[in-house]
């Protein structure tokens, strides 16, 4: 089984060390019924095929719908789930090169920010991976993993369904040993009334 395709969880373990969780050791707690905020940046990644969600961002997205709480889950939405499935639209390249790529992500002083000022438990992105396409290394990866932080990555498009904040997330991984993803449905819910699924 393909443990890093589609919508899926990184778990801490994946870039983290071996000595934080797999998917298997994820607290449910993390997991379920989680604040959810989601902050667009679309109107600055399509003029940018590899930006970087900022501080910045994240400041102007309290301004404006008060701060991330704690326990969270982030999602960063590029616009980039809604060019899939064309493969050179999503990843920059038809090629497998990743020298070759082009796709937004998160900066890694922000996932900084998110780990130590909003004790986040997850973060997201409708993109390939929360580092950048012409990122160099995996440095948020390592930052929000080396925290056990888990990561939810290609996020599919009915994220453009919700708003920026009000909805609680549920994550569902396989309870895998020893392993460092899996694919993922996440589940929002808004006043235990109506689900939208992503």
């Amino acid at each position: 089984m393909a443990t890093h395709t589609g919508t899926h969880l990184d778990a801490p373990i994946h870039f983290g060390g071996e000595d934080k969780w797999t998917v298997a050791d994820i607290p449910l707690k993390n997991l379920i019924n989680r604040p959810l905020a989601i902050v667009d940046v679309v109107d600055k990644a399509i003029h940018q095929l590899d930006y970087l969600a900022t501080v910045r961002d994240l400041e102007e997205w309290e301004k404006i719908n008060g701060n991330i709480l704690k326990d969270s889950v982030v999602i960063i939405r590029t616009g980039w789930s809604q060019r899939w499935p064309n493969k050179l639209k999503y990843f920059g390249t038809e090629t497998n090169d990743p020298k070759l790529a082009h796709f937004p992500g998160l900066h890694p002083k922000a996932a900084k920010w998110l780990v130590e000022q909003r004790q986040i438990v997850g973060v997201g992105i409708d993109g390939p991976s929360i580092d950048c396409g012409q990122c160099n290394g995996k440095d948020s990866h390592i930052i929000l993993n080396s925290n056990n932080v888990y990561i939810l990555e290609n996020i599919e498009k009915s994220i453009f369904q919700l708003k920026s904040t009000g909805a609680m997330i549920t994550i569902l991984p396989l309870k895998l040993a020893n392993a460092s993803g899996c694919p993922v449905r996440p589940i929002a819910e808004y006043n235990h009334e109506h689900h939208d699924e992503s």
